[in-house]
C-alpha cells in the first residue's frame, strides 16, 4: 500500500510539473493580437510585447519581413510610448505613390508617429554607444508605417524609422 501510494504521489508530481513547465513554453507563443485594431492600437500592441520580450507577440503584427528581429531584447529594461502617439494623414497621403511602389502588395497604409523611450542594461554592447551610455534610458521619435491588404485584413507594421 504505501508502495502505490508512493508511486501515486510521483505520477501526480510529475504531471504537475509538466504542465507547468509546458505553460513556460506556450505563454508567449499564445499571443493573439486583438481583432480589428486600428493603426495606432497596433503600434500600441507591439510596444506592450516589445517591453514584454516577447517576439511571437511582436511577430503577431508585423510583415514577414520584420519578423524575428531582436532589438538587443536580452539587455532590455523597458520600453515604453510616452506621451505622443498620433496618426499622420497628412503625412500618409504625401507619400502614398511612394508607399505603392515600394509596398505593392498593400491597399491602404497609415503611418503612426510616436514618442517611446527605452533603456537598455549597460553592456559590452550598449556601453557608451548608441546615446546609451552606463545603461540609462533615452526618448526616440520614430514613425511606424502600417498596411492592409484588403478591405477586411488587421493592420500590419511594415516599416518603421526615425522621425
Amino acid at each position: 500500500m504505501k508502495n502505490i501510494l508512493k508511486r501515486l504521489c510521483i505520477v501526480v508530481g510529475g504531471v504537475i510539473i509538466l504542465i507547468n513547465f509546458s505553460g513556460c513554453f506556450s505563454k508567449s507563443a499564445s499571443i493573439t493580437p486583438p481583432k480589428g485594431m486600428s493603426p495606432i492600437e497596433t503600434v500600441q500592441f507591439y510596444f506592450e510585447q516589445w517591453n514584454d520580450k516577447n517576439t511571437n507577440g511582436m511577430d503577431s503584427v508585423v510583415c514577414d519581413e520584420k519578423k524575428s528581429i531582436d532589438y538587443g531584447k536580452s539587455h532590455l529594461i523597458y520600453v515604453k510610448l510616452t506621451k505622443s502617439i498620433k496618426e499622420t494623414e497628412k503625412h500618409m497621403s504625401l507619400e502614398g505613390i511612394y508607399f505603392s511602389d515600394t509596398f505593392p502588395d498593400y491597399i491602404e497604409y497609415s503611418i503612426v508617429e510616436v514618442e517611446f523611450e527605452i533603456e537598455y542594461k549597460k553592456s559590452w554592447f550598449f556601453d557608451n554607444a548608441g546615446g546609451f551610455s552606463d545603461g540609462k534610458s533615452i526618448v526616440d521619435n520614430w514613425r511606424y508605417i502600417l498596411g492592409k491588404t484588403d478591405e477586411n485584413s488587421d493592420w500590419i507594421i511594415i516599416s518603421w524609422g526615425a522621425c
